[in-house]
Order: structure tokens, then C-alpha cells, then sequence
């Protein structure tokens, strides 16, 4: 496996009947690596995967009745040695091929999305391993349903990775209803965590840029825990705020310097967003 590039990795939670579909056309391409992340299936999709694909490497996390979908990427990608890794989702598609065309366009210093205008389609990325790593992987304080994609996009930017889009006419996404989105997730409510997304993504950018790196892995947790506690306020007040303030916890800061060295200073921030009337 020495001369194999590229790793595929998906991940699975009551979508069985969807890797069917997907993992066939994959399991079948030349020169990739391919892992299934079995996300306590309760289908019996590492069994399943084993019995019909052998050659595909199954990883599997125990004890974990709610789908997290940053985690369970990020443990395939743990998995994964290869220079480019391919995150797809186990509804999407691939046409025969796909891999030894686009290995063709891969180039350091980008990541690749495909040119769509499906939302089911937007989350498939690839990138150099070394850049996954140096972003810290996806977002693990994101743990309901959505905003997966954007903030790792927006970490990749943020480091100075350019953006790359391809042409995707042998890609389709299978066609499924909110229901299956949410199944396993902690939170049901479509609306809400596409707000706290929404919200998140705002805070924790504008904070990178204001610290001049991005957020570490519990400075990430803590800031997502106080924009859900902002945004469970305003809900409780009805939602008809103008704006709305969180506050942040303390965050190392670089307070810059003439001729001297640069010193560290602990800052407590609160952040108002405005909204439009």
C-alpha cells in the first residue's frame, strides 16, 4: 500500500442502506485506501462491510448512542497515512473512476469541493492529511447536526489553503428526508442548530482573528457551550432581541510591543451580535 495516495474515508449510523449503494463503486477503485468508520451502528455495518468487502479496513467506536459526525471523521482520518484523505458521506455517489480522475487535479497547498449546487454533496472534501492536521482535524465542539463542513473550510482559509472546486458529474447524493439527518443526534431541531451554527461560525472566526490563530480544542468547547447558553436566553425571551451578548471565557492574547518581547496577557471578552430589525 506504499504507492496509494489517496484514503477514502466515510463514516456510518443507521445509513446502511446507503453505504450499499455508495461503497461498492469505491471498494472496487485502484490505488485507494478505503475506511468505514461503524459509528455504533446499530445495523451491523462493520460485520457487513467485513463479509463483503474485505479489503476495506472497518474502525469502529463503541458506546456512542448520539452520531457525532466531527468525531467520527476525525477517527478515520486517525486511521488514515496516506498524503490525501477523501471525507464523503455514505449517501454520496461516486461515479467508476472517480479517484483516478481526480488524483489527476490534486495539488498541494488547496483542498477540492465539488462544483454543486446540492447541498448533500457540499460536505465532501479532500486535502492533504498535513493540512487536516495543522487545522486539528474537524470541530469536535460541534456535535449536533451540520456546520461540520463550513467550519473546517473556514480553519483551512484561515491558515492560507486556497480553495479548489472540480467539476463532479459522476457524483449524485441519495435523496433522503430530515429524519434520517437527526435520527441519532442529540438535538432534533433542524432550525435551531443551523442558529447555533450560524452563530458559532461567526464568534469563533472573528475571535481567530483577533488572537491571530485558531481556537484550541477547549477554547473551541467552551466558546460553543457559552454561544448555545446565549442563544437559549434569547429563545427564552422570545427571540426578539435586537442583538445578543456572549460572554467569552479568558483567551491568551498578544499585546504587541516596541523593541521588547511580545508579552502574553489573559483577557476576558464578550462578543454582541446585532441583528437586523
Amino acid at each position: 500500500m506504499s504507492n496509494i495516495q489517496i484514503t477514502y474515508i466515510t463514516t456510518c449510523k443507521g445509513r446502511l442502506h446507503h453505504l450499499k449503494q455508495s461503497l461498492p463503486v469505491v471498494a472496487r477503485q485502484q490505488n485507494l485506501r478505503v475506511i468505514v468508520v461503524d459509528y455504533d451502528c446499530p445495523d451491523g455495518t462493520g460485520e457487513w462491510v467485513k463479509a463483503n468487502f474485505p479489503s476495506v479496513e472497518v474502525v469502529k467506536v463503541a458506546n456512542a448512542p448520539f452520531f457525532q459526525l466531527s468525531h467520527a471523521r476525525n477517527v478515520g482520518a486517525a486511521a488514515a497515512n496516506t498524503r490525501w484523505l477523501a471525507f464523503f458521506d455514505a449517501d454520496v455517489v461516486l461515479g467508476d473512476g472517480f479517484f483516478d480522475r481526480i488524483s489527476g487535479i490534486l495539488k498541494p497547498g488547496m483542498f477540492f469541493l465539488p462544483k454543486t449546487n446540492t447541498p448533500n454533496l457540499w460536505g465532501s472534501v479532500i486535502m492533504e492529511r498535513e493540512a487536516f492536521l495543522k487545522v486539528g482535524g474537524y470541530d469536535e465542539a460541534i456535535t449536533h447536526w451540520g456546520g461540520e463542513d463550513i467550519a473546517l473550510y473556514s480553519d483551512l482559509r484561515f491558515l492560507g489553503y486556497g480553495l479548489q472546486p472540480y467539476d463532479a458529474p459522476d457524483m449524485r447524493a441519495i435523496e433522503h428526508g430530515d429524519d434520517e439527518r437527526v435520527k441519532f443526534g442529540s438535538e432534533q431541531d433542524l432550525d435551531r442548530t443551523k442558529q447555533l451554527s450560524h452563530l458559532y461560525e461567526i464568534v469563533r472566526l472573528d475571535l481567530a482573528r483577533l488572537i491571530g490563530r485558531l481556537l484550541d480544542k477547549r477554547e473551541r468547547s467552551e466558546v460553543r457551550a457559552r454561544v448555545t447558553n446565549a442563544l437559549d436566553r434569547l429563545v427564552a425571551n422570545g427571540g426578539t432581541a435586537e442583538s445578543i451578548t456572549i460572554d467569552l471565557p479568558k483567551i491568551d492574547l498578544q499585546r504587541p510591543t516596541l523593541g521588547k518581547k511580545t508579552p502574553i496577557v489573559q483577557k476576558a471578552l464578550s462578543y454582541t451580535i446585532e441583528f437586523p430589525k
